[in-house]
């Protein structure tokens, strides 16, 4: 009969729950799901931070969470110096040991088929530093132009792009850099006779050559004072905020813009302005974005007499609209100040950490009462903003 088979003549152990039991675990293990659901929600559940990552991630709202998502180790010492190629170069490494930076900025000149280097790489490379190599091509090179203190040569598009890459081959196969940076603020026409499409072509070209070496490759440093008014425009047009770009006018912009109307930075970045570019800038913005680079690269000074908090806000403000904008990290190889504000340095630096930069290069040169200011004297001690400089990194990397 059926009822030999039934739940009546099974062994107690063997019987399964009565249906109603059943249900009333359903209901409980429903009622757990949910409660555990929104508390990963909420961020009150212990490992909410684990999964709300991925069960809940935040709507992107502007650059802070893409900055905040950059590949960079944790913990690595971003920092590094250029120092003013006036000085010997035993002083100038004495300097960058004595601050205790992990790279030094160094240039590669491609000129025809030929590389030579701003400095001899060889004591660069013995001294244990890492080198961020400035890649540049020339139709020709005047070596006299670095008494100067910098190359003041215009950068042209190669002739020839298979003997540029073999060029930039040579170059990190001498050097083994940490990082290749292709050009030098090339949107201006004082320092390139490029457009902006045959800079793509040179800078992929560069990039092609450095990533079948695993060497990253950035762009070539977008000159501070543009960098300042793109991101004004960026909170201005782009955003509909006029009051967030005053306020970052007034934290980030250099003296001589503060008078630059908002209908005035508009036409300089929409138009082919003399001076600024080669096309409007923001075609440029568009080869950023577009090509193989794995940085972006900005330069970034503070105006005399700057406020310290505000600039370092200013600074993190650009970086954020820089990589929202191109979808890639940001970093800088040249980076100063216009005055001996300490307080100004560190601030910056501490937003570099914050942002998780990887490279934040100082440039050390001491060109003068109105130029950047160095972090050393004349015989290659440390000044106030050096011995600043090296308080922070024995602080953050003992």
């Amino acid at each position: 009969m059926e009822e030999e088979n039934s739940d009546q003549n099974l062994p107690e152990e063997n019987k399964p729950a009565p249906k109603s039991l059943t249900i009333i675990i359903l209901v409980i293990i429903v009622f757990l799901l949910g409660l555990f659901f929104i508390a990963t929600r909420r961020g009150t559940f212990p490992g909410s931070r684990f999964f709300g990552q991925y069960a809940n991630p935040s709507p992107t709202t502007g650059a802070q969470e893409t900055v905040q998502s950059a590949t960079a180790p944790t913990g690595k010492n971003p920092f590094g110096v250029s120092v003013d190629h006036r000085i010997p170069i035993a002083t100038r490494l004495s300097v960058a040991k004595n601050l205790g930076v992990p790279y030094y900025r160094n240039t590669a000149v491609i000129a025809g088929d030929g590389v030579t280097y701003a400095v001899e790489p060889k004591p660069i490379i013995d001294a244990g530093f890492q080198v961020v190599l400035n890649v540049r091509n020339f139709d020709s090179f005047n070596p006299q132009s670095l008494q100067k203190g910098s190359i003041n040569e215009v950068e042209v598009f190669p002739k020839d792009l298979n003997k540029y890459k073999s060029a930039v081959a040579k170059a990190i196969d001498e050097i083994k850099p940490a990082l290749i940076v292709v050009g030098n603020e090339a949107a201006t026409t004082q320092h390139t006779s490029m457009t902006a499409q045959q800079y793509q072509q040179m800078l992929n070209a560069a990039c092609e050559v450095s990533h079948s070496k695993n060497v990253p490759c950035a762009t070539d440093g977008t000159l501070s004072g543009t960098v300042n008014i793109y991101t004004y425009y960026y909170y201005y047009y782009l955003q509909n905020n006029p009051q967030k770009a005053e306020s970052f006018k007034q934290g980030g912009f250099e003296q001589f813009q503060m008078n630059l109307t908002a209908d005035k930075i508009k036409e300089r970045l929409e138009t082919n302005q003399k001076g600024l570019a080669q096309g409007s800038f923001l075609s440029w913005m568009d080869v950023y974005k577009n090509s193989a680079a794995d940085y972006i690269n900005i330069h970034w000074y503070s105006k005399p007499n700057a406020v310290p908090q505000a600039n370092a806000e200013a600074f993190t403000e650009a970086a954020q609209v820089f990589q929202t904008v191109t979808g890639k990290p940001v970093i800088t190889n040249e980076t100063g100040l216009r005055d001996l504000n300490t307080q100004t340095l560190t601030d910056r630096m501490q937003k570099a950490l914050d942002l998780k930069m990887p490279f934040f290069i100082y440039y050390s040169s001491g060109a003068g009462p109105a130029g950047p200011k160095a972090l050393q004297d004349g015989n290659g001690s440390l000044n106030a903003l050096g011995e600043a400089f090296k308080t922070f990194l024995q602080q953050h990397f003992p």
